[in-house]
């Protein structure tokens, strides 16, 4: 009875405490992971490194590290391709018109400043196109505003074509419709859906990518998006905590104004000892 009981588990626990220490050797890297390879995206080409969308920002995220880059694109009066975020001037240049109001000669004429002081040019499309080409790098072009329509997505992709980066660019926006055209007829060209919540099977939509807000991200998202072989995108992580919270909900990229933070923390979660694997895995 005790006697053979002793003698088993004087058997078995050694046998038990040697499986168990293998197992999680082999294991370990499922359980407690480290970092995956997150696309770091600078938010309107340079964060908060210069004026928002200016080939002078674009061109310090790039000396900084940053190799992709979101950014957004408006039609002009006369049909040209504008790098402009807002629905008006009236913000960083002090004119209460629409891009859709002015010609490109006028927009030209146009200045914004940096926190320095340093009067920045809007640029075009396609002068950031050949930016992004030159350098290797990756772009986001989100299709803004009131212009963001079936003519735009045929005129930006005719544009991406043209210069042969298919592969280097994804064509997002928050309406769902002109993504679903271009998902539909260009299945070639990368899409993403951009959106702060959403209701339903989101992993189900017309995009070959999610960008969501980041306090909408979770891992039941991730996993479903996942699933149907979709890329899940969190924007905009400006904190430590909050990149590392999408680090943590297995994203495929963090858009981000704060290069300098995520990268940083991109770079600590790769090197991290064993034990801060697990106390980041318990937190």
């Amino acid at each position: 009875g005790r006697n053979s009981l002793r003698r088993i588990l004087q058997i078995l626990l050694p046998a038990l405490l040697i499986a168990g220490a293998l197992l999680s050797t082999i294991f370990f890297d499922r359980l407690f992971p480290g970092a995956r390879d997150v696309e770091i995206v600078v938010h309107r080409l340079c964060g908060n490194l210069d004026a928002e969308n200016t080939i002078e920002g674009l061109e310090k995220a790039y000396s900084e590290g940053a190799r992709s880059f979101e950014t957004d694109v408006q039609r002009t009066k006369d049909g040209y391709y504008i790098i402009f975020h807002d629905g008006t001037f009236l913000r960083l240049c002090g004119i209460n018109k629409r891009p859709s109001e002015l010609t490109l000669k006028q927009i030209r004429a146009l200045r914004i400043k940096n926190a320095e002081g340093q009067a920045r040019m809007i640029p075009t499309l396609a002068e950031v196109l050949t930016k992004i080409r030159t350098s290797g790098s990756r772009l986001y072009i989100e299709l803004k505003g009131i212009t963001a329509d079936e003519k735009m997505a045929d005129d930006v992709i005719r544009m991406v074509r043209k210069r042969n980066m298919e592969d280097r660019c994804t064509l997002i926006s928050m309406r769902y419709d002109t993504i679903s055209y271009i998902y539909k007829n260009n299945p070639d060209i990368r899409t993403g859906l951009l959106y702060f919540f959403a209701y339903g099977k989101e992993s189900l939509l017309d995009a070959d990518a999610l960008a969501v807000q980041a306090n909408a991200v979770s891992p039941g998202l991730t996993i479903s998006a996942h699933a149907q072989g979709k890329k899940i995108l969190g924007w905009t992580a400006n904190t430590r905590m909050r990149a590392h919270r999408l680090f943590k909900t297995d994203v495929d990229g963090i858009i981000t104004d704060r290069y300098d933070i995520v990268s940083a923390l991109q770079n600590y979660m790769n090197t991290r000892s064993d034990y801060a694997r697990v106390m980041d895995a318990l937190q």
